[in-house]
C-alpha cells in the first residue's frame, strides 16, 4: 500500500505568499525530499524577487558658448585752454600762463598754438607738458635753433604774412620786438590772414593730469589787422 503525503510550505516575498507543494510517496527517502524541497524554494524565490532596476544613462552635454567682446571707443573733444583777440597786455613783456588738463583716453594728444597777427607777430617761448615730473615735450624753449619736432600745419590754407618758426631775431624792429624769454630761440609768428598752427604731440595716459605751462608775448607794430591767438589740446 502506498501512501501519500503532502506537504505545503509558505514563504513570503513582497507581501506575496508563496505556496509550494511536494509530493512524495512512502518509499522515498528523506533526504531526497528535503533537497527536492530547497530546489524547488529557490526557484520559486528567485522568481518572485524584484527584477534589478535598470539605472537611467545619464548623458552630460557640454557647450561652449562664444564670448562677444564689444569696444567702446571714447573721444575727446579738443580743448582750448585759452585764447585772445588782441595783443592789449602782452606787449613788451612775456606772460606766463598755466592749466591743468586731464586725459579722457589713451593716446596720442596735440599742443597747438594757433596764431595770426597783422601787422606785428606773436612770440612763444618755454612750453612745458609734465606728468608725473617728467616732461612730455621734446624742444619746448627751441633751443635747438630748429622747429622739429614740432611743426607748422595750415589748417585754414595760405595766410600769407610771416609762417611760425624757430627764431633768434624775428620783429627786432617793434617795441618789445623778438626777444626769447630764456636761452636765444623761440617761435614768432606772423600769420595775416588766417591762423597757422605750430604744434607737437606726445602721448597721454588716460586719467592722468597734465600741468601745461607756457610764455607769450607780442609786439607793438601799430593795429592794422586782426590779432588773435589760441592754446588748444588736439
Amino acid at each position: 500500500m502506498t501512501t501519500r503525503t503532502t506537504t505545503s510550505t509558505t514563504s513570503s516575498t513582497s507581501s506575496e505568499n508563496i505556496l509550494i507543494y511536494y509530493e512524495y510517496s512512502h518509499n522515498t527517502d528523506q533526504l531526497s525530499f528535503i533537497l527536492l524541497f530547497q530546489q524547488r524554494v529557490r526557484q520559486q524565490l528567485q522568481q518572485q524577487l524584484p527584477q534589478p532596476l535598470v539605472q537611467p544613462v545619464t548623458s552630460t552635454t557640454s557647450s561652449t558658448s562664444a564670448t562677444s567682446t564689444t569696444t567702446t571707443t571714447t573721444t575727446q573733444a579738443p580743448t582750448q585752454l585759452w585764447s585772445v583777440s588782441s595783443r592789449s597786455g602782452l606787449i613788451s613783456s612775456y606772460a606766463n600762463f598755466k592749466f591743468s588738463w586731464t586725459a579722457l583716453t589713451t593716446r596720442n594728444a596735440t599742443i597747438a598754438f594757433q596764431m595770426q597777427n597783422k601787422p606785428g607777430y606773436w612770440y612763444v617761448d618755454d612750453v612745458s607738458v609734465i606728468a608725473g615730473g617728467t616732461e612730455k615735450l621734446v624742444n619746448g624753449g627751441f633751443e635747438t635753433g630748429s622747429l622739429p619736432p614740432w611743426i607748422r600745419t595750415t589748417p585754414n590754407g595760405a595766410c600769407g604774412g610771416t609762417a611760425g618758426s624757430v627764431t633768434s631775431s624775428l620783429g627786432n624792429g617793434g617795441a618789445g620786438g623778438g626777444t626769447p624769454k630764456t636761452g636765444t630761440y623761440y617761435v614768432g609768428d606772423g600769420s595775416e590772414t588766417c591762423y597757422d598752427q605750430v604744434q607737437q604731440s606726445f602721448g597721454v595716459t588716460m586719467g592722468i593730469v597734465y600741468n601745461i605751462s607756457f610764455w607769450i608775448k607780442s609786439a607793438n607794430y601799430g593795429s592794422s589787422g586782426p590779432e588773435y591767438i589760441a592754446v588748444v589740446i588736439l
